[in-house]
């Protein structure tokens, strides 16, 4: 059955016509994070849930390049006890046919994301993201194959920023994937007497989703193998989708949405092979483009969760709540703007001493050069006015490595630094110079 969504953007589209869009939302574990692009196609992030989303701040800047989608993970099953917040964000993009991340975290209670891009190697582009337990996988394309000429090849970067490994599917080259869920598994896949030894970490199962040639949806299953995410199943369509939007684990079924072909979006709830249609609906020429799932607790018997799924309608970023009802997902009738992604993007705050995104007029630090590098990368600081500045080098666990000045410097032309890796080991660092009116962190990667 299809079902007209009414929306209350009336008064909204009196006010204006500029192009804004929400790409692609996460939940955190408080609430929902979702980002897009602003009247001035900047890249932003707006918090909060349905019908309340908080003062945009400043998205992840891809310079140019293009944001393929969005995870998050919970800092408690991370080992970087010093790094800021409950929460880690991973937006990966590309640009200049190379695929990249840019890292956010959470700032008193707020997403604010780093300054600098950290390339993913070996991948030209990526097209989706997920939080797998021990690490992130990154699904996406680059140059591989075992003939004399490297051609595209299916891979996926696994890890964390600063310490990505990638390995290369076996996928059908006229397969096009395009989103990534993953699932926590109680026990290892398969016969537990095949298994030498217990996991180290949770084993997750993975579903990609994406389309054959003829435009019609399919799911593929993967699972991690002692860290290792692999895909080993065939693919299986995914009947009444066209073009998936978006994939997602409520901890029951995997939930897909996507476009049917006809003006209407399209639900389905399951797995791969045993898929349910929940109701159709239409945007009234909108269109959806991210999803989110946030858990509750729930003393009926079947787990409940709420839906938040983002997209444009009449150039105005929207969201649209929905809910498990019995265990079928279930969304409401009207969507609403997401005022904050129709807004001129504003300078970003100050998150406080560790980390400072973008410039000020007292203070900067310039993106280091090469990035990665592997013996040495330069960069400089400009200071507005005479003050002391303390320049040091932190790894990933905050641990102070270098010191490369401590004293006053002088305002006007950049002063040049150069950080030596000497025998330190491959990695995330951090170069921060902190004065008397600013501070400021940029990432920097060692690839030995």
């Amino acid at each position: 059955m299809k079902r007209l969504i009414g929306y209350t953007l009336a008064l909204f589209l009196l006010l204006g016509s500029g192009l804004a869009h929400a790409q692609s939302a996460v939940w955190t574990g408080d609430y929902f994070v979702v980002v897009g692009k602003n009247e001035k196609q900047q890249y932003a992030v707006t918090y909060g849930y349905h019908l309340k989303w908080h003062e945009i701040k400043a998205g992840p800047d891809f310079r140019g390049g293009t944001l393929a989608d969005l995870a998050t993970a919970p800092l408690a099953a991370r080992d970087d006890a010093r790094l800021p917040g409950r929460y880690e964000l991973l937006a990966v993009g590309n640009l200049d046919g190379q695929a990249y991340v840019v890292t956010g975290y959470e700032y008193a209670t707020e997403p604010r994301f780093l300054d600098g891009m950290e390339p993913l190697p070996s991948l030209t582009t990526a097209t989706a993201a997920v939080w797998a337990g021990p690490h992130y996988v990154v699904l996406g394309r680059g140059m591989g194959g075992d003939g004399v000429l490297p051609t595209p090849r299916d891979m996926v970067a696994y890890g964390r920023p600063g310490d990505w490994q990638v390995v290369q599917l076996p996928f059908n080259d006229e397969l096009r994937f395009t989103h990534l869920a993953a699932a926590p598994l109680a026990r290892p896949y398969g016969d537990a007497a095949t298994w030498k030894r217990p996991p180290i970490v949770p084993t997750y199962q993975l579903l990609a989703v994406g389309t054959y040639p003829d435009g019609s949806a399919f799911a593929m299953l993967g699972y991690e193998i002692d860290g290792v995410p692999t895909f080993t199943d065939q693919p299986l369509p995914i009947p009444e989708i066209v073009n998936p939007i978006s994939v997602e684990w409520t901890g029951r079924d995997y939930l897909v949405v996507g476009d049917r072909g006809d003006g209407q979006f399209g639900v389905m709830y399951g797995f791969p092979g045993r898929w349910a249609r929940a109701e159709d609906f239409t945007l009234d020429g909108g269109q959806f483009t991210g999803l989110a799932v946030a858990p509750h607790a729930s003393i009926l018997p079947d787990p409940q969760y709420e839906l938040l799924s983002v997209g444009t309608l009449k150039k105005m970023a929207v969201s649209l709540a929905g809910r498990a009802v019995g265990g079928v997902p279930e969304f409401d009738r009207g969507c609403s703007l997401i005022p904050e992604l129709r807004g001129t993007a504003q300078d970003p705050p100050s998150p406080g001493p560790a980390y400072v995104v973008g410039a000020s007029e007292a203070g900067a630090v310039s993106a280091p050069y090469p990035n990665p590098f592997d013996a040495r990368a330069v960069f400089s600081v400009t200071v507005g006015e005479d003050q002391r500045v303390r320049v040091a080098v932190y790894d990933a666990l905050g641990r102070e490595v270098a010191v490369l000045h401590d004293g006053v410097l002088a305002a006007g032309p950049a002063h040049t630094f150069a950080f030596e890796a000497g025998a330190l080991s491959s990695g995330r660092y951090l170069v921060r110079a902190q004065g008397e009116r600013f501070v400021q962190t940029r990432p920097v990667v060692l690839a030995r």
